[in-house]
């Protein structure tokens, strides 16, 4: 998965209860966000850059890892601000939220130049207010800080989700397992709750090509077909290699017919095990993201053989937004 989809995610996800800590550090309200986009000859962007009722900018940005550089690029980012907005009343934050020991340095000090912003460890804050709020987002942090019932705040999430209908949870379910991601133990729990059925993942997800690993459901569907297929086609394969070995044999020695005929057998079996899988995963990914094809479309996808057509098309399935977006691929 690509950092930026990564980045992305977690600002997605996180923004709405890192906006409500902030109020509660700062003391202002926040009464909008504002164009994070930065003028430089390379365009840059900011996390979050808000605007208090005061007319102070808050700026943000959340970091999963340590950055040796971050006061420096910091830094950059506060004259950019300067001269986008052309004010100096900014009050700039970094929310570290990985797992390990925060190392990032908040300030320079060098001569002729003097300059700190506020580094917050996420994991050093007791959450317990934000979590009180009513929402997925809230207790999505709740997991990322010092917060010791862990298993009080799966049982309040798991509760969420299954008030959510099917699309939005499976959003939700997607969005929490790149979160856990930063916290490995906690993913594996989730994960379990998913895999026992205590949290049910919907089968129609909207599936992107960069986090089809983080499915269990879809990806397990994929990775069972894909096994079938190739059992079948291997069995197939071996069957008529054996029979195939037997005729030859007559002519040729029963010895010999039989291991050039399971040879070539196994080989045609594999073979046609692994198109029987690329299809059946394309159509599966297909069903799921956009319901049941027709008779049309499967019998197109079933007549291509060649492994290269099938993988591309098989991510074109994954990326497309639409079974018309697809249908100009196929």
């Amino acid at each position: 998965m690509s950092k930026q989809i990564f980045d992305i995610t977690v600002r997605d996800v996180l923004k709405e209860p890192i906006l409500k800590l902030i109020e509660r550090l700062v003391g202002k309200k926040i009464v909008r966000s504002l164009d994070i986009s930065l003028p430089s000859i390379k365009e840059r962007k900011v996390d979050i850059l808000l605007e208090a009722e005061d007319r102070s900018l808050i700026h943000i940005e959340l970091q999963s890892t340590n950055h040796k550089y971050m006061h420096y690029r910091m830094l950059e980012y506060r004259l950019e601000i300067t001269r986008k907005f052309k004010t100096n009343n900014i009050i700039q934050f970094v929310i570290y939220l990985g797992e390990k020991k925060c190392t990032m340095k908040s300030e320079i000090s060098e001569k002729d130049l003097i300059y700190r912003y506020n580094l917050i460890d996420i994991k050093q804050i007791p959450c317990q207010d934000i979590i009180k709020e009513d929402d997925i987002d809230s207790i999505v942090l709740g997991f990322l800080c010092n917060l010791k019932n862990k298993e009080k705040l799966l049982e309040k999430l798991k509760i969420k989700l299954s008030t959510l209908d099917d699309v939005k949870r499976a959003d939700w379910i997607r969005g929490i397992l790149l979160i856990l991601g930063l916290r490995p133990k906690l993913k594996k729990e989730f994960q379990r709750l998913i895999d026992r059925e205590e949290i049910k993942m919907p089968i129609t997800i909207r599936i992107k090509r960069d986090l089809i690993e983080d499915l269990p459901v879809i990806g397990d569907l994929l990775r069972e077909a894909e096994r079938e297929a190739i059992e079948k086609g291997v069995e197939k394969g071996l069957k008529k290699g054996l029979k195939e070995g037997l005729q030859k044999g007559v002519q040729k020695g029963i010895k010999e017919g039989l291991q050039k005929g399971l040879q070539e057998g196994l080989q045609k079996g594999l073979q046609e095990g692994l198109v029987k899988a690329k299809q059946d995963d394309i159509i599966k990914v297909l069903e799921a993201k956009f319901g049941k094809l027709s008779k049309t479309i499967n019998s197109k996808i079933k007549k291509i053989n060649d492994l290269n057509k099938l993988e591309a098309l098989l991510l074109e399935a994954v990326k497309s937004e639409s079974l018309e977006e697809f249908k100009i691929k196929l």
